[in-house]
């Protein structure tokens, strides 16, 4: 059976360590994570810290991130069965063919990692078809909870399989200088820490780590702080402290952890479970019931748990998080809580009161409305300082509103019940119109004036006829 090498042709003149796994589970694996931190990252470099992997066909690929010169990437690779003969074939619009070190497809990004962040790398069996299998690859940062697709790749039927089959037991690490000086000397100095691998959404995690030969170059160490973690290092100033050969651990000590997911809310949701920020499960959890998820074997000590969900009130998501000491040989268990979210008053506004100021018995409207960040708003007060409870409504209209100055308050309830804090505004009401007064004349004095002058002009009138009558007589 032919089998292509899945590490990139380097130069044994160039620093290089690598890693060999083995998980205590029987494989074929669907899914496959590890996470990777650049602990020391130069500005300028040709270095490549990769994940390996193998199918049951006897063929594979890798992924990881990557400096190419001073361009950050990550990238996502699977070989074809036979050289030459496409196999395996790249589906996203970033993917591409090569060539050099046998052939095969692979899909490449740019990708601005951050040194001393931890990201996930993970591959996971994304479906099938009659002809074969596709294989998807992405990056997961921790810090920002933004998972990005690297490519999807997809695989023919192969030497029996479906596709090249699942994933085998036999999964590795490297860290290598690819480029820049043709030398075990003058390079860059580079640390990158591997957490896992695991296995199946995290049902497995490798039982062991074991440092085989390293290259002719000896400016390279594999050192581990313990399960599952295992550190690369390379550059000058290296020396080689962990001999070829040897495992940096086995036969881990480990217990059983059960988490117990309490949903106090009254609808179903999807509950994602994480133990030391890799997700492990994902389950719907009916309302008002509690639903366990395990048992997970883990490693003695101890450990993070958290649950995630989408509230479905405000879209957010929620979390709660307990840490738990996980034992040799016992099962560990502990109670996280979906808890519904207190409720949040709405806010009341008023919009217009018109008109303002108004005469007593005048027609006076009134609209305000409400807003409320978690419901609805279903209820409406309006009062009046002077008159008490005018209207429940949002918008209405008054004509009996009594004479003086009002304070007018308005407030909303939601649908929880919760009333807003009380708007004010400030309308006058003033009395009916009086006939208008000459200014400086009392009405009294008006009046007497008017009959002075009504009386004056009649004696004028009889004056004048008596002088026309003496006038007619003389002519007669």
């Amino acid at each position: 059976m032919l089998s292509i090498s899945l590490v990139p042709s380097v130069s044994a003149t160039r620093p290089g360590c690598y890693t060999d796994y083995r998980f205590g589970e029987p494989a074929p694996y669907y899914n496959f994570d590890i996470f990777v931190t650049w602990e020391v990252a130069p500005e300028h470099a040709y270095i490549y810290p990769a994940f390996c992997f193998g199918f049951e066909a006897g063929q594979g690929g890798y992924m990881g991130t990557q400096i190419v010169g001073n361009v950050r990437k990550v990238i996502f690779s699977i070989w074809d069965i036979t050289e030459g003969v496409e196999t395996a074939i790249p589906v996203s619009s970033n993917g591409r063919r090569f060539g050099g070190e046998g052939t095969g497809a692979q899909c490449l990004l740019e990708y601005d990692w951050v040194p001393n962040r931890e990201y996930r790398l993970r591959i996971w069996e994304l479906n099938s078809d009659a002809e074969g299998e596709s294989w998807i690859a992405s990056v997961y940062d921790t810090a920002t909870g933004n998972e990005t697709t690297i490519g999807i790749i997809y695989l023919k039927n192969s030497r029996g399989y479906k596709g090249y089959g699942w994933l085998k037991n036999d999964p590795s690490t490297f860290l290598e200088y690819f480029g820049g000086s043709d030398t075990c000397s003058d390079q860059p100095y580079s640390k990158v820490t591997w957490r896992g691998p695991y296995a199946n959404n995290g049902e497995y995690t490798a039982s062991t780590a074991q440092v085989p030969a390293y290259p002719d170059c000896t400016t390279n160490n594999v050192l581990s702080s313990g399960w599952p973690y295992v550190t690369h290092e390379a550059g000058d100033d290296v020396e080689e402290t962990t001999p070829s050969k040897t495992y940096l651990w086995s036969a881990i000590s480990a217990g059983t952890l059960t988490v117990d997911v309490d949903n106090q809310e009254s609808g179903t949701l999807a509950v994602n479970l994480l133990v030391d920020g890799l997700t492990y499960s994902v389950k719907n959890v009916p309302g008002q019931t509690t639903v366990a998820f395990g048992g997970y074997t883990l490693a003695k000590g101890t450990h993070t748990a958290k649950i995630t969900w989408i509230e479905p009130t405000d879209g957010t998501t929620r979390e709660d998080t307990k840490t738990v000491l996980v034992n040799s040989g016992d099962t560990a268990t502990i109670a996280l809580q979906i808890v519904p979210p207190s409720n949040q008053p709405p806010t009341a506004y008023i919009d217009s009161i018109s008109p303002n100021p108004a005469q007593q018995g005048q027609s006076v409207s009134f609209s305000g409305h409400g807003n409320d960040p978690d419901g609805s708003v279903v209820a409406y007060e309006w009062r009046s300082s002077i008159d008490g409870f005018l209207s429940n409504s949002s918008s209405f209209s008054t004509s009996s509103l009594s004479v003086g100055t009002h304070t007018i308050s308005f407030r909303v309830q939601d649908n929880d019940g919760a009333w807003s804090s009380t708007v004010t505004a400030t309308l006058t009401i003033n009395s009916p119109s009086a006939p208008p007064a000459v200014s400086g004349f009392p009405i009294e004095s008006i009046l007497l004036g008017m009959a002075i002058s009504i009386a004056a002009l009649t004696i004028l009138r009889k004056k004048k006829s008596v002088q026309r009558s003496r006038k007619i007589d003389r002519y007669f």
